[in-house]
């Protein structure tokens, strides 16, 4: 097929576009202390901003579908917007706990003996209740957050489809979305 690699790295980008919208959307709705939204531990204000950023979520999905799959004559342009929306997502994963050391990347809540929250993070495990240890395995003494790993995963699946396209672009294939 002449354009194979093209649309193999169009189908892993597109999977990665949905699939950072519709996971992270799914998480903050699951029932009960396990999704954000139900979540009593937080306050109105935060559960607000959690579904005004999913809702945002939603919305940039659809446009980065729109400009992976319209017809254009920069194709290229809308294949690398919409690699980036899963990496720009995903990527505050790993850092966010650094520039805001009183966030956690878990949902799981510890108060301290004031009864203000405690972030649990690694350098806490031993405070983190029961069920968050058995759930989240520790390697070398680095939690391996269920969500890191996820976001990882679409990240890397984002990448390897702009390989993909690219490298099929350099192999003489044509964008079937590039107009002519």
């Amino acid at each position: 097929m002449k354009s194979m690699k093209v649309r193999a790295g169009r189908t892993a980008v597109t999977l990665s576009v949905v699939l950072t919208a519709v996971v992270s959307t799914i998480v903050d709705v699951l029932p009960g202390e396990d999704g954000h939204m139900g979540n009593s531990q937080w306050p109105p204000h935060a559960l607000f901003h959690d579904a005004a950023m999913f809702c945002t979520l939603l919305a940039m999905m659809c446009i980065f579908l729109w400009l992976l799959q319209r017809r254009s004559r920069e194709p290229q342009l809308g294949m690398l917007a919409a690699t980036l929306f899963p990496v720009g997502f995903w990527s505050g994963f790993f850092y966010i706990t650094t520039l805001f050391p009183q966030a956690s990347l878990l949902t799981a809540t510890v108060r301290d003996a004031s009864g203000r929250f405690v972030p649990l993070n690694a350098g806490n495990i031993a405070q983190w209740p029961e069920h968050v240890k058995a759930a989240t395995p520790v390697v070398l003494g680095v939690p391996i957050y269920v969500n890191v790993a996820i976001g990882l995963v679409l990240m890397t699946m984002a990448a390897f489809g702009l390989w993909c396209y690219r490298h099929g672009l350099r192999d003489g294939e044509v964008d079937p979305k590039l107009v002519p």
